[in-house]
């Protein structure tokens, strides 16, 4: 058993959310239990190509919907060096990690995919992504 840092217990989505076009993170030493979904969420939601579906002003110009310069896809953006380690997850709904977007062409409305590890990792949106998993 680890020493764990920091413990999540409850009905949130995810015990932990890594978003907004973060980039060049370590999360480590957490436990994570009871979410309703997943355990860490570490990935940027993609938009719709013309910017209506932005929340999140990106770019700091105060404009949030229609601004090309807040456009999440594969070309404007990608997660570098997230690091995730020594964290224990259970009792999880579904992923117990979900790290990069998998639907950067789809937009944000899709459901994710996991595959039999209990992990949904990147499709070409991450680089030096490290999952210390045992």
């Amino acid at each position: 058993m680890f020493l764990m840092a920091l413990k999540i217990n409850g009905k949130y989505i995810a015990g932990a959310q890594i978003g907004d076009k973060s980039s060049d993170f370590e999360l480590d030493h957490l436990e994570i239990a009871n979410t309703s979904l997943a355990g860490i969420y570490a990935k940027t939601l993609a938009n719709c190509s013309n910017g209506s579906t932005n929340i999140y002003d990106h770019d700091g110009d105060g404009q949030t919907h229609d601004d090309p310069d807040d456009i999440i896809n594969r070309s404007t953006f990608t997660q570098y060096n997230s690091v995730l380690h020594d964290n224990y997850i259970h009792q999880v709904r579904a992923e117990g990690f979900y790290v990069g977007s998998s639907f950067y062409s789809e937009g944000s409305r899709l459901a994710a995919l996991r595959n039999h590890s209990g992990v949904s990792s990147c499709s070409q949106g991450c680089q030096n992504l490290q999952q210390h998993i045992r």
